[in-house]
């Protein structure tokens, strides 16, 4: 049996949203996870707004230590209730369910070869 190889830091995904005088936070290893927790929660919580934030863990210190890094994506209810998603571009494929809440206007979609509609932008 070989020992076990550590990574001198492990990733994690922290998730909160808070609303009136509610709230619901937790911490995965999964950012799929992380999402599906985050919509849950907004759902559930009226006027809220949350995000997911990145944590790295040093495991080259007893005890380990921890450090939050940036936030990978931010999401609220607008005033009718409709979730909208704030979502850098370069997170987009990390977060499918966020995508549908990110406003039209902010996202741009390139097609290839094929896939390009009839009239449409190609690269």
């Amino acid at each position: 049996m070989q020992p076990e190889i550590l990574r001198p830091v492990e990733v994690a995904y922290a998730w909160k949203v808070v609303g009136a005088r509610r709230g619901s936070c937790g911490v995965t290893n999964s950012c799929p996870v992380a999402e599906r927790r985050l919509l849950t929660a907004l759902r559930r919580i009226p006027g809220g707004k949350g995000d997911i934030r990145i944590i790295l863990i040093s495991l080259m210190y007893t005890p380990e230590s921890y450090t939050y890094g940036s936030t990978l994506a931010r999401v609220r209810r607008d005033e009718k209730g409709i979730i909208v998603a704030d979502v850098p571009s370069n997170m987009i494929e990390h977060f499918p369910n966020l995508a549908y809440y990110v406003p039209a206007r902010r996202m741009t979609l390139f097609f290839t070869g094929r896939d390009a509609p009839p009239g449409g932008p190609a690269l």
